[in-house]
């Protein structure tokens, strides 16, 4: 009973506190800085209540994830004097010599976005996971991680969040985890991700040691001799390639979306895999320009080698999870393709991609999860007539597939329609080499919906139950956001557009 009045008092306290603190947000950088840190605050916050106390945990998560996306919002509406087209240095925290600058664009913010809407959806989804007071700390810690990749300009603290990420996901998987191969699986992402970042480190320690500093702005000043270049971009790129996944780099992925649980899936998919194009965006094509264009005539067929090796295994699989893992390794390259195509088609349609395939593959792994949730398996071939059984998920499923196979009117047709423009005033054979990934995905997207929609209705899933109104609650905003930024993708690009220019800038 103690222990209850003293939770109690503590969620007071918290929106107390953010009461008292509102008058001091009507500064930008104060505003842009309390986001980012209130997911730190909020995790300890939950650590300090009880894990019996599960609704009250769940009501404190819920409304501090939904204020701090409900705040990015504020920031993007009422600072228009803010110019976050252009990389701008909002706070910088300086001790002794050193000074750690934190910069926001147009970039960072629809990641900003993105991370803190997932990262309320999986809150959502996962209310009956066990130990969700461990689980809802670790995604917050996530979420913090992020928002601090999203927005540092230090390239060696870049570093420290990129892979201090690994650590709550590893925990993620290894304890939440669905079958007892989660612990190879957990392990093989933490290795594959950590060693493959290994020559990101010795790059940047040589960076400091030749330029006296890390800072990205100074960096971007100061320039880097050809020779330098073509050493420290292969030292760059090779993390990003693990974390897109590139093929041949791709195999954790596929191992942990299988184990991990539906919460941790859509976060990977939707966000942690953007950290690789994230870092192309922000570090190698601005940092190193010259090596990038030297070095596109091997990434360009490696790419593509990478959506048709990737859109052919998905074909075969007979695991759900797998399938849409391969299909993210494809959309991921394909997105690497349109960043090296260096004009501005190619480069507004991967961010806007990025944030349509965080959508969609998260809107994809929960229709997974529901099903897995039900019957308990996740073989294709143990599916079949649920058009007959859940009309309404079909029904989200449909639009969720459609919108993987960018049709018109999804967000994902807009991102690849200027992808392929940009591809092909890039190079012709290219660009029509690579619309093969557009039938492919079709093929395994048209498969896939056909077989668990429709054939005899399997005696065990006539009693399952449709869609709740708990699961349309987090579906339905989800399906929205893809066809409202199909519809209106100006809502990003115009967001954008500034900032592409600015970065095609240090590369022509």
């Amino acid at each position: 009973m103690c222990f209850k009045i003293l939770t109690i008092l503590i969620i007071k306290d918290f929106f107390l506190t953010i009461t008292n603190i509102l008058p001091i947000l009507n500064n930008a950088e104060n505003l842009l800085l309390s986001i980012i840190l209130s997911p730190l605050i909020l995790s300890i916050i939950i650590l300090f209540i009880n894990k019996d106390y599960k609704k009250v945990i769940l009501k404190v998560s819920i409304a501090g994830t939904l204020l701090n996306v409900l705040l990015l919002f504020l920031f993007i509406t009422f600072f228009n004097t803010l110019d976050i087209s252009s990389l701008y240095c909002f706070y910088t925290i300086t001790f002794f010599n050193f000074h750690l600058n934190f910069g926001v664009d147009s970039i960072s913010i629809l990641l900003l976005i993105l991370t803190g809407f997932l990262t309320l959806v999986c809150l959502l989804i996962s209310i009956n996971t066990h130990n969700f007071k461990n689980f809802t700390i670790y995604f917050l810690l996530m979420q913090f991680l992020l928002y601090l990749a999203w927005t540092i300009l230090d390239v060696f603290i870049f570093y420290i969040c990129f892979e201090s990420v690994l650590i709550p996901m590893f925990l993620v998987i290894n304890t939440w985890g669905s079958r007892n191969r989660k612990f190879r699986a957990s392990y093989m992402f933490f290795i594959y991700t950590l060693a493959g970042s290994i020559a990101m480190l010795i790059a940047i320690f040589f960076i400091f040691m030749t330029k006296g500093t890390t800072n990205l702005l100074t960096l971007l000043d100061y320039g880097f001799s050809v020779k330098d270049q073509k050493f420290l971009w292969v030292a760059f790129f090779l993390a990003m390639a693990v974390k897109i996944p590139v093929v041949p780099f791709h195999s954790w992925l596929p191992e942990a979306h299988v184990e991990a649980p539906t919460g941790g899936s859509v976060l990977l998919a939707g966000v942690l895999l953007k950290l690789g194009g994230y870092g192309i965006l922000r570090f190698l094509l601005p940092l190193f320009p010259e090596s990038s264009i030297y070095f596109s005539t091997f990434i360009t067929p490696l790419c593509l080698c990478s959506i048709v090796y990737a859109s052919f295994t998905a074909l075969r699989q007979n695991d759900l999870k797998r399938v849409i893992a391969y299909a993210s390794i494809a959309h991921m390259n394909l997105i690497v393709l349109g960043l090296f195509s260096f004009n501005l088609y190619g480069i507004q349609g991967s961010i806007f991609q990025m944030i349509s395939h965080g959508l969609v593959s998260g809107l994809l792994f929960i229709c997974i999860g529901i099903l897995y949730d039900r019957a308990k398996t996740r073989l294709v071939y143990n599916y079949s007539g649920l058009v007959i059984t859940m009309p309404k998920f079909i029904l989200v499923f449909f639009l969720a597939t459609i919108a993987n196979m960018a049709h018109p009117g999804t967000s994902s047709f807009v991102g690849e329609f200027l992808l392929f423009f940009g591809i092909f005033k890039f190079d012709l054979l290219l660009g029509i080499l690579s619309t093969l990934g557009i039938f492919l995905c079709g093929t395994y997207s048209i498969w896939l919906f056909n077989r668990i929609a429709f054939g005899n209705i399997q005696y065990k899933d006539i009693n399952h139950k449709d869609l709740s109104f708990y699961e349309l609650s987090y579906l339905v905003p989800l399906t929205f956001l893809i066809f409202l930024f199909g519809i209106k993708p100006n809502l990003i690009l115009d967001l954008s557009y500034v900032n592409v220019i600015n970065l095609l800038n240090y590369i022509i």
